[in-house]
């Protein structure tokens, strides 16, 4: 499928009990980054691994099939992109009473896919007295 818009054409699959392919939805949380190395193709469908697996859904070649990569549960896009704009809004505002260390913490946290347990405590402790959605 050859994607001509801005957006990306996907096609949804689930693998588990039904692998009957749903309707093409347009998605720019998923945009194909690059071509397939295997056909060259630049569209991808999303096939929606079952509630046990592991990962919530893998990137395909629309055409040959070709894994291209795991996304991202939706929740955890969300939590990113939540602590994403509390961070730009907290180093951006100048009447915060922020830290030099606080900074650089933000600041190396800020795209991190990922928090360990006591990046998490800080993030929070820090949320908790700057303000932000809980």
């Amino acid at each position: 499928m050859k994607n001509n818009t801005s957006s990306t054409c996907l096609n949804y699959t689930h693998r588990g009990d039904s692998a009957q392919p749903q309707a093409v939805k347009t998605s720019p949380a998923h945009p194909p980054a690059d071509y397939c190395p295997h056909c060259g193709a630049q569209s991808i469908k999303i096939e929606l691994m079952p509630p046990s697996h592991t990962h919530h859904s893998a990137a395909m070649c629309s055409q040959c099939g070709a894994f291209r990569r795991w996304l991202a549960k939706p929740e955890n896009q969300l939590e990113r992109n939540l602590r994403r704009s509390l961070i730009e809004r907290w180093l951006g505002d100048p009447r915060l009473s922020l830290s030099e260390w606080e900074r650089q913490f933000l600041r190396s946290i800020q795209e991190a896919k990922n928090l360990s347990p006591k990046q998490c405590e800080v993030f929070d402790k820090l949320r908790a007295r700057l303000g932000g959605l809980a």
